[in-house]
């Protein structure tokens, strides 16, 4: 589910959250204080992740950690990342999905056969998935 036009949900659960980030040209990210880290792997293309203090190319087959206490990252390039982290369900997952428009059935069948995010639909914002 497309969270906008170069991020898309692949699945998210309680343990983690799987996402294809498709970059051409620059992107910008702000995290928020309390996310957690994210595991960057390349599978198409090259992407450089730039911070303030330094710069990682990353190609296909290459994975780089993103430390949580990074705030501003800068992607350049042309190509394809899975990203995947420790998610907060309700603000990472039905909050934005929600927003662009996606039903509440939709989102929870990225669970699979789980059921936290039908747990995290009900539960609201007082969810801890």
């Amino acid at each position: 589910m497309a969270l906008d036009a170069w991020r898309t949900i692949l699945t998210a659960c309680r343990y983690f959250l799987l996402e294809r980030w498709e970059v051409d040209g620059e992107r910008h990210l702000v995290r928020r204080p309390a996310e957690s880290p994210h595991l960057l792997s390349c599978i198409a293309g090259s992407v450089t992740i730039a911070t303030t203090d330094a710069a990682l190319e990353l190609t296909v087959e290459r994975t780089a950690p993103l430390s949580a206490s990074l705030r501003k990252i800068r992607l350049g390039g042309r190509g394809t990342l899975l990203a995947a982290t420790v998610p907060d369900l309700w603000r990472d997952v039905v909050v934005p999905l929600r927003a662009a428009g996606y039903p509440d059935e939709a989102i929870a069948r990225l669970g699979g056969d789980t059921s936290d995010l039908a747990q995290a639909l009900s539960r609201g914002a007082d969810s801890e998935c």
